[in-house]
């Protein structure tokens, strides 16, 4: 019930927020690449976006949804339109019966045209211009172009053709008219559907308001329990980043679908399955807010899980500069959404996954962080190996091996051992040796703990440090890190401690991002 609530409520804010706020978003997670997609709605209203501005071409029904493939076969195009699928689909009809295959195919907003396949055995010589008025100016498409989708709904079939007028759009609608979402099996969504080509396969870009965007998004990237002022400046940051990253565009494109999609390449979204009150709270209480840089553009403002004690300067990380994105300390991080963690190779591992990404240098015999950046993360990696040496950047390294951050050290046979000591409240202490550890009783005793562990996390007053338990064998080398993600703007794990220490979301964006406004977009 609270997620109906939470829905109507929704509706009830969208009327003030700007018209022209859609954005498109590649649904790449499920539905990209694929041979076919289906659109299991049974009414829609299909239509085009120029301008920003939806206008409906047509009502189209099918018990059976609307199933969609990309069509290979060379078409000669009519040249004569017709208003409605139901005209053209009498031509088609006429065709037919003088032996043509025809389909009806949509092209433009109100802009049904007869498609007529060229049989492949009549490639060369296939042609229309004499059959009538309809043909006597038409076009040849050939198959080469990849734009031509078949539609195939319950009795009846259609085209559309992306490279006259851009794709059309598809709006679910219930048998009143009324918006509905728009479901694609797994996964259902706000806005409309747009199925493009992509190569040989098709995707389906979701056409959607950038709130109503917003709702799938929050609590796939944060998470519903995490503090509201957290919540907060997660939809501000997320909402930044898409109206930075794809723009505020509806419009139908071809040859350039989308610019951001739903996975964590650009950010989670799950639509309108992911949800929450959480979510809804956080876009509502935030609506149209976004971070503007220095110069007042509007930010794609990068955020990440977690720093490990410090975020990094950009120019460090991606190698450009800005004034927004510098090293930061964070001493609020101290309960990281991911663990400290460590990686164990040997040296005939490491070195065959070096060779397979291109840094052949035979077989590793030393491997160290040559440089580190201010806020701790590997910049560059050193290597040797038997048959020479090379340098690479810790960010390759990370995705060579699928580290989760570059905070990270390495920590050979060779390597000096850290050493730990636990300090009772006298200031007494001892060395807590391998495998042991020791736990501080009231009157400030030291004693052993029986357990195993591959390494100690260390919890200071403002963080966390993590070192193993002990040294690796020879042949064997051990990465021992902190943090998730990579390093530059917003942790989202102490963007939660700040919440839980009282800060609200202002205060935690002016944390991680310098000389920034924040305003409505």
């Amino acid at each position: 019930m609270a997620l109906v609530i939470c829905v109507s409520a929704f509706d009830s804010i969208r009327i003030h927020a700007a018209s022209a706020r859609d954005i498109r978003v590649g649904l790449t997670s499920l539905y990209g690449k694929k041979d076919i997609i289906t659109i299991y709605n049974d009414l829609l209203a299909v239509g085009y976006c120029k301008d920003n501005s939806f206008t409906v071409s047509d009502t189209l029904q099918s018990a059976s949804g609307f199933s969609f493939e990309p069509d290979r076969n060379g078409w000669f195009i009519s040249s004569t339109s017709y208003s409605s699928y139901k005209n053209a689909a009498l031509i088609c009809s006429e065709m037919k019966n003088a032996g043509y295959e025809a389909l009806p195919c949509l092209c433009d907003s109100r802009n049904w045209k007869v498609y007529v396949r060229i049989p492949t055995e009549k490639t060369d010589t296939f042609d229309l211009h004499d059959y009538g008025k309809e043909f006597k100016d038409s076009t040849l498409l050939r198959s080469v172009l990849n734009t031509v989708i078949h539609v195939d709904a319950a009795g009846y079939e259609f085209l559309t053709d992306g490279y006259v007028g851009g794709y059309p759009q598809f709006k679910a609608i219930n048998s009143k008219g009324a918006q509905v979402s728009v479901s694609l099996g797994t996964r259902k969504y706000r806005g409309r559907i747009e199925i493009v080509g992509d190569k040989d396969k098709l995707a389906a870009v979701n056409v959607v308001g950038i709130e109503a965007y917003l709702l799938g998004v929050i609590t796939c990237e944060m998470g519903a329990s995490k503090p509201e002022e957290a919540l907060k400046a997660q939809a501000i940051c997320s909402r930044s980043y898409a109206a930075a990253k794809a723009g505020f565009n509806a419009d139908s494109s071809a040859s350039n679908p989308y610019k951001m999609n739903d996975t964590d390449e650009s950010q989670v979204y799950k639509g309108v399955g992911a949800e929450t009150e959480a979510a809804y709270n956080a876009v509502r209480s935030t609506i149209g807010q976004v971070i503007r840089d220095p110069d007042g553009n509007i930010l794609e403002a990068f955020y990440f899980s977690s720093d490990g004690g410090a975020t990094d300067s950009i120019s460090d990380i991606w190698g450009y500069s800005d004034k927004v994105y510098d090293c930061v300390f964070d001493p609020y991080e101290t309960d990281p959404e991911a663990d400290p963690w460590i990686e164990e190779y040997t040296l005939s591992e490491l070195s065959r996954l070096l060779k397979e990404n291109g840094h052949d240098v035979g077989t590793v015999t030393d491997i160290s962080v040559s440089v580190t950046t201010a806020g701790g993360r590997a910049y560059s990696v050193a290597i040797k190996g038997t048959s020479g040496k090379t340098g690479i950047s810790g960010n390759a390294l990370r995705e060579i091996l699928g580290l989760p951050s570059t905070k990270f050290r390495i920590i050979t046979a060779d390597s000096e051992a850290d050493t730990v000591y636990a300090v009772a409240s006298d200031g007494s202490t001892i060395s807590v040796v391998s495998g042991n550890c020791y736990a501080i009783s009231e009157n400030s005793s030291l004693s052993i703990l029986e357990t195993s562990t591959e390494q100690y996390i260390i919890v200071g007053e403002n963080s966390l440090y993590n070192v193993p338990d002990s040294l690796p064998s020879a042949g064997s080398i051990c990465i021992i890190g902190m943090g998730k993600g990579h390093g530059v703007g917003m942790s989202q794990s102490g963007a939660a401690g700040m919440a839980r220490q009282g800060f609200n979301h202002t205060e935690i964006l002016n944390f991680y991002y310098h000389n920034i406004t924040i305003g409505k977009y």
